[in-house]
């Protein structure tokens, strides 16, 4: 943004340069910046829904009461929702990384759940039992 310190003023002249072809005009390393900024938000994203995910599939192994279970269930389907939605705006946002997002997810989720349900960290699956698949299916919860 070399003259200007707005950034949505910035966003339009930009987008009205590359419309208009005047593409020396352009401010091309503050517009590939930006594009690498949007990717690495888009799969924080990502982690952030799969962080729910994992975090209520978990919890739902261990809490009893009806209302609590229910809560989870629908946490469980919203988070397949807004992961499912990533997913289809990017698809390729998992490609060689899908391991190792659901694990820190799974990693994040394992602890938050050993500390709510208070037990040992120790006590809870080292690693997500859970295939890709079985994540998004709408109709898998575990036991």
């Amino acid at each position: 943004m070399k003259q200007n310190n707005d950034f949505y003023i910035w966003l339009h002249e930009q987008a009205n340069l590359l419309r208009s072809k005047e593409f020396t005009q352009l401010d091309i390393e503050e517009i590939a910046q930006q594009l690498d900024d949007v990717a690495a938000s888009e799969k924080r994203d990502l982690r952030t829904q799969f962080r729910e995910l994992l975090f209520h599939l978990l919890k739902l192994q261990f809490v009893t009461d009806m209302d609590e279970r229910i809560k989870c269930r629908t946490n469980i389907q919203d988070a397949r929702e807004n992961v499912q939605d990533i997913l289809d705006a990017s698809p390729s946002i998992l490609q060689g990384e899908e391991d190792p997002i659901i694990s820190q997810s799974y990693n994040y989720a394992r602890n938050t759940v050993a500390f709510i349900i208070d037990r040992p960290v120790q006590e809870l699956p080292d690693r997500c039992p859970w295939a890709l698949k079985d994540l998004l299916n709408h109709t898998f919860f575990p036991n």
